[in-house]
C-alpha cells in the first residue's frame, strides 16, 4: 500500500467492512507514511474525532505525516461507522487497528438476499446494503417489472407478462412511516427481520428508489419524489439520505429532472448506471433501445447540475470478461464526463452477488475489480470503490 492516505484507504478497506466476510475481529491496516522534509520536526497534537485516536506511545510523528494518519483514520471510521485506533512502531510507520465484528451468516444472508415481498407490504421493502453500509429502505415502483434494459445479470425474473399498475403515492408514505417508526432514537432499525444482526450493521442510511425494473419509466416518479423529500423532512433525528437508482436512459426528461431535484433537495443522492465503454459491449451487457452515447450526454448532463455516483456492475458473459479495449473505452467514457463538467462523487464497483437471470453470467475475479478501481482513480481522477468482493 504505497502512495497518498487516499490511496492507502481505498486500496486496503473496500467497501462496508461488514460485508468483508474475511475480516477478522481485529485487522491491522498498515500504512507507510510519506517522510518530511527536513527542519518539520515539530510534533503535532493528533486529532482524536470520528474514534481516530493513538492508542500507545512511540516516537512523536512529524506533523505531515499526523496529518496523513489523521485524514486516513478519519476516513476509515467515518465510513466504517466503527472505532479506529492507530498504533505506531517508528516515525516512519503506523498501523491502524480496526475492532470488527465476527462473521456473521444472518448478516451475510441479508446482504445477498433482497426479497421485495415485506409485511404486506406492497411498494416498501427493507434490506441490508452493501454499498449503503447499512439498512436501506428500498421502494418498488415497477410492480410490472418494467424495464427499458434487459440486462443479462439482472435477478428479476421478467417471464410473464403483468399489466402496469398505477402508483398510490400515499400508500408508500404509509408503509415507509411504519418502517420508520421500528428505528430507534439512533437510527437503528429494530424491524425483526434484522433480530440477531448487529446494531453497528442495521443502521437505517437511506430509502431508496429502486425495484424491480427501471423505477423513472413510471408517470407517478415526480409524484413519488415529491413525498419521499417531505417525508425526509419530518423525520430529520433518523437522518437518512434519498437515493435514486438508475440505468441513466430517461435523466432527460423534464418530470424525471423534477424529481431528481426533489430527492437532492435536503440530503440525497443519485446513483446512475454506466456498465460499458463500446456500443458492442453495452448491448450485450444491458441491451437496451436507448444507445450508449445518449446515456453519457445523460450523466454530463446531470453531474453539471447534481452530484452524482457511477454504479458500473462488470461481470463475464460465456466465460468472456471485458477485453482491455473495453476497459480502455469505459475509462474513455469517465474522462469525457468528467472534463464535460459533470462532477462524480465516487465510481461504485461491483459484479454479482445474486443469481442472475442467464446462466452464461458470472462475477468477475476481486483482482479485476482493484485492478480497474486503480485505474480509474490514476487516470480519470475519481474516487473509486469495490463493493461485495470478499479477499
Amino acid at each position: 500500500m504505497r502512495g497518498n492516505s487516499h490511496s492507502a484507504s481505498t486500496q486496503s478497506f473496500r467497501g462496508d467492512p461488514y460485508t468483508q466476510s474475511s475480516f477478522v475481529r481485529q485487522r491491522v491496516i498498515h500504512c507507510k507514511l510519506r517522510a518530511l522534509a527536513p527542519g518539520r520536526e515539530k510534533p503535532t497534537p493528533l486529532a482524536s474525532s470520528y474514534g481516530a485516536q493513538f492508542s500507545d506511545g512511540g516516537p512523536p510523528l512529524r506533523p505531515f505525516q499526523a496529518a496523513s494518519v489523521v485524514r486516513w483514520a478519519t476516513t476509515v471510521s467515518v465510513i466504517s461507522g466503527l472505532p479506529v485506533f492507530v498504533t505506531r512502531h517508528t516515525s516512519r510507520i503506523a498501523k491502524l487497528l480496526i475492532s470488527m465484528p465476527p462473521k456473521d451468516p444472518d448478516l451475510k444472508r441479508e446482504q445477498t438476499h433482497h426479497p421485495r415481498e415485506f409485511a404486506g407490504n406492497t411498494y416498501a421493502y427493507p434490506v441490508i446494503s452493501r454499498r449503503s453500509g447499512g439498512v436501506s429502505f428500498g421502494v418498488n415502483l415497477n410492480l410490472d417489472k418494467a424495464c427499458n434494459f434487459d440486462c443479462p445479470y439482472c435477478q428479476v425474473d421478467r417471464t410473464g407478462e403483468k399489466p402496469r399498475q398505477a402508483i398510490v403515492v400515499p400508500a408508500i408514505r404509509e408503509e415507509l412511516s411504519r418502517m420508520l417508526d421500528a428505528c430507534d432514537a439512533g437510527g437503528v432499525c429494530r424491524l425483526p427481520k434484522f433480530d440477531g444482526i448487529p446494531d453497528a450493521a442495521k443502521r437505517l442510511r437511506d430509502i431508496a428508489v429502486s425495484g424491480d425494473g427501471e423505477p423513472t419509466m413510471v408517470p407517478e416518479f415526480p409524484a413519488v419524489c415529491a413525498m419521499l423529500a417531505e417525508l425526509q423532512g419530518s423525520r430529520p433525528e433518523l437522518d437518512f439520505k434519498l437515493i435514486l437508482i438508475t440505468n441513466s436512459t430517461l435523466l432527460d426528461r423534464k418530470g424525471v429532472q423534477q424529481g431528481i431535484d426533489s430527492l437532492l433537495a435536503v440530503r440525497g443522492e443519485v446513483w446512475a448506471k454506466l456498465d460499458a465503454g463500446t456500443e458492442a459491449w453495452y448491448q450485450r451487457i444491458n441491451i437496451s433501445k436507448v444507445g450508449l452515447d445518449r446515456v453519457e450526454a445523460n450523466l454530463v448532463a446531470l453531474g453539471r447540475r447534481h452530484p452524482f455516483k457511477i454504479q458500473s456492475l462488470f461481470c463475464t458473459l460465456d466465460g468472456e470478461a471485458p477485453s482491455a479495449a473495453e476497459i480502455d473505452a469505459y475509462l474513455e467514457r469517465l474522462q469525457r464526463i468528467r472534463a464535460s463538467g459533470a462532477e462524480i462523487l465516487e465510481v461504485q464497483l461491483h459484479t454479482l452477488a445474486r443469481k442472475p437471470a442467464q446462466a452464461s453470467c458470472a462475477p468477475v475475479a476481486a483482482g479485476f475489480l482493484q485492478g480497474l478501481a486503480e485505474r480509474i482513480r490514476a487516470e480519470a481522477g475519481l474516487s473509486a470503490r469495490v463493493y461485495g468482493i470478499e479477499d
